[in-house]
């Protein structure tokens, strides 16, 4: 009804700018709805009686009108004018083809903003799916080609045209690497970065930015060009030989200028004469440049080209004869480290420590034979450690873990610098013991010419036993040990009183330290790890597992005892695999790869073992028998089915389906069904307490089939049917004995046969829960650390506790939803959100997390100056609005429900739950 008011409006409106802003609006209402109108402007018709007009699709009337102002002599026409043809124009080959067409002819308008739009508007033709011709961007005599026009566009008067064409040399160079452009045939990929590293000295910042965000992005540049970009020299041609020379010493080149250590003297073809041009220093003036966007944008890209080069792929297709075979792929990125290592003093803080990821991920890449870091470039990333922002040091820490040393003398400055770090700065401490642990573990060789420095050794004097709680005595313990793991006869260089302190500090500290042997004073390996025994392991999971397939044929006998038996049975060897994959460290990248998939089917068990009681419940009487329980003889007693039960079902379906990842959509659907089941014995138990045939009793049947119905909509949407058949018709069995809403409904009692029908098939198809490898969501917090009631956290009571938050976050797949979890006293819980920039990804699904938490506690009757009060502290993640709900489900621990979920609101005023990634660290506070 809107377009049609619209369009009519259009029709009898005489003003040019009315007309506009209606095609504006309708253009908005065509790109979000598709809906169809009459023709406001019907085509003129024959004589005689007329057909009934036909709606058409409301985006071809609006590109009508777009065509009829396309040549309008109002400029802001135009321009809206061609931004409705780019974006609403049918996804039909013919039609986008002659819209490109149309809409390149407007990149030369008289008006910069129709420009503007014109440039804009064939890269959204592109994005939508338009190609782009070899013709369209090389042109020809009488038409000067796409790419042509764009080239000529950099030097326009109005930025926003220049930075349109910047990207629109972009992208045509990256469809056309390899077209022969230009009087000596170049590759069009090599015009394109000189073209726009020219645009990189724009005079405005908006270009400048855009042009070292692109540069980044081209594929396949002569590794000439790139090393230009580093030199501010022009690249010279020589009718000699080509040759290329690194000073590695101060040297004289063939002039006699003298160069300084790391500079770069090329002298090149003729082919490639005044070919670099464009690009000379084209890197150095962006990181030199006044604002700090561009230099970030310079930052990224020079760190992308740099990793990009030492890939074997990255290489030109055409080949650039003898001088292509001299340039070494390593040598742009060695030369580029040395300018990123000098933005470590840059004065904005984003600058330094964008500079320094780029430093490790460059170096990650030049890891090879020798050390990606010179040792004067080590001395600048060393004196960094300094700097009074935490965000710096911990980027310096990862760069150092993640880096290979060049000598024995670059790791015992580093060793010292993070030593000092430590004492400056102590809540670094966490991050320092993970830095020197990856420095342990990556030179086992340099270490033990180290060790007598390390440890105050000195043949002619005893050695002092130092104090375990010597933080710094415990940081050099963690170089040597975790050098001793690979180099094991660092050990028999160690003290005797060392071999004693390593079982007090691996207990202390078992994220940090190894596993070692001390009878054989060799490295152990008492767990299996990732590379060792998996096919033992495998094997003996799925033989343990397989002792499953008789319960569902023992329960059909009758025979709960024998059932409990073979469950117990599987119980134990399940754990015995978590114990054993668990290692001994707390980081979550030690563990064995089978650790989170035994704990997924010890928590799938307990729920089989709550089945099997149910079931043996039922079978000896409902009347009297409320739950089943086995006794050390293994003979059944009754404790009774109580709302816990099912309770406790339902509660470990959602810690399952939230915690772990790499659940397959049947997996998902079949913890649905285990929610149903720990509903219907919720129901079961409420009818046993007295409550049948009662406004609840109705109350709760209702609710069973409504969550039957979710069930069975969640099968259809995720197309399931096929897959889970037999559970489609056992649900819709059960809702046909329970009878459809708004009927009278049954006795609760009738849910004893369902409950028997869905325990029979869950019990069936309990194989399936473990048919792939998963992983679970975790946590390591290195602060804030446990204290004690005699030396609690002090606080003035009129302002917020401030709580500093440190930890790592491992198999997180949105990071947005992990929250901090506060519980008082009094049982009050506050959950508190962390912000995006305070967690930093290390790596795919590993979070560095760091922020404080602030606590406003006047309002819950803490008194102050009283004796300390424990608060709990631990971090969890939220999952959406669940239509089954969580109401009245707590995470009070009892024996059939596990603790660690609970239900909320979020913001925006949704029910919400809860699901605990760490376990609750007690804090004490004193106001």
């Amino acid at each position: 009804e809107i377009a049609n008011i619209l369009l009519s409006h259009c029709v009898k409106t005489s003003s040019k700018k009315l007309k506009v802003k209606i095609m504006q609006a309708l253009h908005l209402i065509a790109s979000t709805k598709d809906i169809s109108v009459l023709d406001p402007l019907p085509l003129p018709r024959p004589a005689g009686p007329s057909p009934p007009s036909v709606p058409q699709p409301l985006h071809h009337i609006v590109v009508s009108l777009a065509l009829k102002q396309l040549y309008n002599i109002d400029p802001n026409a135009r321009r809206r004018s061609i931004d409705v043809i780019a974006s609403v124009t049918p996804n039909i080959p013919e039609s986008m083809a002659q819209a490109l067409e149309m809409v390149s002819k407007f990149v030369s308008d008289p008006d910069p903003r129709v420009r503007s739009s014109a440039f804009q508007g064939v890269l959204t033709l592109h994005q939508r799916g338009t190609p782009l011709h070899a013709g369209t961007v090389s042109g020809t005599a009488s038409d000067a080609g796409l790419y042509h026009s764009a080239v000529m566009a950099l030097n326009d008067d109005y930025e926003e045209v220049r930075t349109m064409a910047v990207r629109t040399v972009w992208v045509v160079s990256a469809h056309f690497p390899d077209l022969a452009v230009g009087s000596d045939s170049r590759r069009l990929v090599d015009d394109a970065f000189m073209k726009i590293s020219d645009a990189v000295m724009d005079g405005s910042v908006i270009v400048r930015t855009a042009a070292c965000r692109l540069l980044g992005a081209l594929h396949g540049v002569s590794l000439a060009l790139l090393l230009q970009t580093l030199s501010k020299e022009l690249l010279s041609t020589s009718t000699g030989q080509g040759r290329l020379q690194i000073a590695h010493t101060k040297a004289a080149d063939t002039a006699g200028t003298q160069l300084a250590e790391g500079d770069i003297s090329l002298l090149l073809y003729d082919t490639l004469n005044d070919m670099g041009a464009g690009a000379a220093g084209a890197f150095i003036h962006a990181l030199e440049d006044e604002y700090m966007e561009v230099r970030m944008a310079a930052v990224d890209s020079l760190a992308e080209l740099a990793t990009r080069v030492l890939a074997p792929s990255s290489q030109p297709a055409q080949a650039e004869g003898a001088l292509a075979s001299r340039l070494a792929p390593s040598l742009f990125s060695r030369h580029a480290m040395d300018f990123l290592v000098d933005m470590f003093n840059d004065e904005i803080e984003a600058v330094r420590v964008n500079a320094i990821h780029s430093v490790r991920k460059v170096g990650v890449g030049l890891s090879g034979s020798q050390s990606p870091l010179r040792e004067e470039q080590l001395h600048v990333v060393l004196a960094v450690l300094e700097d009074a922002s935490s965000d710096v040091r911990q980027a310096v820490h990862r760069l150092l873990a993640s880096l290979r040393l060049a000598n024995i003398t670059c790791l015992h400055a580093t060793i010292q610098a993070l030593l000092a770090n430590m004492s400056k700065y102590p809540s670094d401490q966490a991050s320092i013991f993970t830095t020197l642990r990856a420095l342990g573990q990556a030179h086992p060789v340099f270490t033990e010419f180290l060790v007598s420095k390390l440890l105050h050794m000195d043949p002619r004097f005893a050695q002092v036993e130092p104090d375990c709680e010597d933080l710094f005595y415990v940081a050099t313990m963690i170089v040597v040990l975790n050098s001793a793991q690979h180099n094991a006869s660092i050990l028999a260089l160690l003290p005797p009183f060392c071999m004693h302190h390593y079982r007090y500090l691996k207990d202390r500290y078992p994220a940090y330290f190894p596993l070692l042997d001390e009878d054989h004073g060799t490295t152990a390996d008492r767990a299996p790890h990732v590379d060792q025994g998996l096919d033992d392991v495998r094997r003996f999971m799925e033989g343990s597992l397989g002792t499953l397939r008789s319960v569902h044929a023992l329960l059909s006998r009758g025979s709960f005892n024998e059932a409990g038996r073979v469950v117990d049975q599987c119980v134990a060897s399940i754990k015995r695999v978590t114990v054993l994959q668990a290692g001994n460290v707390e980081a979550d990248h030690h563990r064995g790869p089978f650790y989170y998939t035994a704990q997924f089917h010890a928590l799938s068990l307990q729920s089989l073992q709550t089945l099997v009681s149910v079931e043996a419940c039922l079978a000896y009487g409902g009347d009297r028998i409320h739950h089943a329980k086995r006794d050390r003889a293994g003979r059944t007693t009754s404790t009774g089915i109580t709302s816990a039960t099912g309770r406790g079902l339902i509660l470990r379906s959602y810690q399952m389906q939230h915690l772990y990842l790499g659940l397959s959509a049947e997996i998902q659907a079949t913890l649905m069904a285990w929610r149903l089941f720990g509903r219907m014995l919720i129901s079961y138990s409420a009818a046993k307490d007295g409550h049948s045939r009662t406004e609840g009793d109705a109350s709760s049947v209702m609710r069973v089939q409504r969550q039957i119905q979710h069930l069975m909509k969640h099968i259809e949407t995720q197309g399931l049917g096929p897959q889970m058949e037999d559970l489609t018709q056992l649900l819709q069995a059960v809702l046909d004995s329970l009878g459809s809403e708004g009927t009278p409904s049954p006795s609760l009692l009738s849910l004893v046969p369902v409950i028997l029908r869905m325990s029979k098939y869950l019990a069936q198809h309990i194989l399936d829960m473990g048919k792939q490898q998963v992983r679970c969501a975790s946590a390591t917090l290195h602060n804030p650390a446990p204290n004690t009631p005699e030396r609690p956290r002090e606080y003035p009571a009129s302002y917020p506790l401030q709580i500093p938050f440190e930890g790592t976050l491992y198999n997180i797949h949105n990071p947005s939803q992990v929250v901090i979890v506060v519980t008082l006293p009094n049982s009050h819980r506050i959950i508190s959100p962390i912000l995006p920039e305070h967690l930093v990804r290390v790596r795919p699904l590993q979070y560095q997390l760091k922020t404080t938490l602030h606590l406003a506690l006047g309002g819950y009757n803490i008194p102050p100056n009283q004796e300390a009060t424990p608060i709990s502290l631990c971090l969890a993640s939220m999952f959406g609005p669940d239509p089954e709900g969580l109401e009245g489900h707590s995470d009070t621990p009892s024996r059939e429900a596990p603790s660690g979920v609970f239900s909320t609101t979020s913001r925006s005023g949704q029910a919400a739950g809860v699901v605990l990634i760490t376990q609750p660290l007690k804090y004490y506070v004193l106001p």
